[in-house]
């Protein structure tokens, strides 16, 4: 008998409205970012990981296209994790405190 392969079935619940109506407004604020934005740099650096948490620096540099000012951003972002999984996002930022 040859072999044949079968579709594998995942049992995921399926997405709530909530969660869906969420990931369309990140979407749309992601595409009307970059469509007024032009990003000349952006890094990342880490991970830093300790025993519950884990932190990235990211740090950006972009071009507002409407004013044409120039802009720099640098966040620490911190992620606490159990069982494997990021359960809390914590973001610090510099300057102005």
């Amino acid at each position: 008998m040859p072999w044949r392969l079968h579709p594998v079935r995942q049992n995921r619940p399926a997405a709530s409205a909530e969660r869906v109506a969420r990931q369309r407004r990140c979407r749309a604020q992601n595409i009307w970012w970059f469509d007024t934005n032009e990003v000349h740099s952006a890094s990342v650096n880490g991970p830093f990981v300790g025993p519950e948490r884990i932190a990235v620096v990211f740090s950006f540099e972009w071009t507002v296209k409407a004013s044409g000012e120039r802009r720099q951003f640098s966040e620490v972002a911190i992620y606490t994790v159990v069982n494997g999984k990021i359960i809390r996002e914590e973001f610090l930022y510099g300057g102005g405190a």
